[in-house]
């Protein structure tokens, strides 16, 4: 019996610790505007992972009771919702690719969110703070049929001052040979 009320204690702490660190996560992407971003696991991925182990972890508590209807129940509906949350996260977010880029002396690190979804592709900009955050720039470029310039490695970076940064950068596919400038201003 201690075995079993062990196990149910350690389930409880650990799905308490999943609930906290989502709402701290909310509050930090909410409050204070920054994204965790540890190596290339983003903060969509650790929403899934979070949200999954407290839709999990519950049946590992019911399989402890002795109702086996509540046992069932709780089992398909719990595995049909973590397809769900894989299922839109793979839709949605596997695709993204980041990219660093160091200022001159090192005291910058500008991130390139690579984003390519259908026939539109783009990048959003970052400025990287505290290892595991980064904050958001308000600018971005886009580009046409989804194609992804950092990865084809078909841009160049230009760091102007401390502050500004010049991206040249190839709009579209093989077929069309544009190539844009953007101006990005960290702030």
């Amino acid at each position: 019996m201690k075995n079993k009320n062990d196990r149910k204690l350690v389930i409880q702490i650990v799905w308490s610790l999943c609930c906290v660190f989502l709402i701290l996560q909310h509050i930090i992407e909410n409050f204070w505007e920054l994204k965790i971003l540890v190596f290339s696991i983003n903060g969509n991925f650790i929403k899934l992972f979070l949200a999954s182990m407290l839709i999990l972890l519950p049946i590992y508590f019911f399989y402890c009771s002795n109702n086996r209807i509540v046992k069932k129940i709780y089992s398909i509906l719990s595995i049909v919702c973590f397809i769900c949350i894989v299922f839109l996260y793979m839709f949605s977010f596997s695709g993204n690719r980041y990219f660093y880029f160091y200022s001159p002396h090192n005291n910058r690190i500008l991130i390139a969110e690579e984003t390519s979804w259908l026939l539109s592709g783009g990048s959003s900009f970052y400025e990287r703070k505290y290892r595991i955050f980064m904050k958001p720039i308000k600018e971005g470029i886009t580009t046409d049929d989804g194609y992804r310039p950092f990865s084809s490695g078909e841009f160049t970076v230009k760091w102007l001052s401390k502050n500004k940064v010049q991206l040249d950068y190839k709009y579209g596919s093989m077929i069309n040979d544009i190539w844009k400038t953007e101006i990005i201003n960290l702030n």
